[in-house]
């Protein structure tokens, strides 16, 4: 009896710390949209720029700028994804 009250408080503890980490990267993934938007948009025009100036080292710069970029953000979203899953699992824990 005491180890289902004591694993339903780590639970619920588990379930808000969480949510709280949940809502942060949510919301640092929003700021990240808006900014790498504004990012991607000059580093296309860069890209076109280098490609019309045949400057093919800069080129292959930009675009190794570019996949790093999209790169941290699959990071984001599969740190959320990781969140998501784990409040899931300890609300499961919590109510089931």
């Amino acid at each position: 009896m005491m180890i289902k009250i004591l694993s339903k408080i780590v639970a619920a503890l588990m379930v808000v710390i969480l949510g709280s980490l949940c809502m942060v990267a949510n919301g640092a993934a929003k700021v990240y949209c808006r900014i790498a938007g504004i990012f991607f948009n000059f580093i296309g025009i860069c890209v076109l720029l280098a490609v019309i100036t045949s400057q093919w080292n800069n080129v292959f710069i930009l675009a190794i700028i570019s996949g790093a970029g999209f790169l941290s953000y699959l990071a984001v979203g599969l740190i959320m994804t990781v969140l998501e899953s784990g409040k899931d699992f300890f609300n499961t824990v919590l109510h089931g």
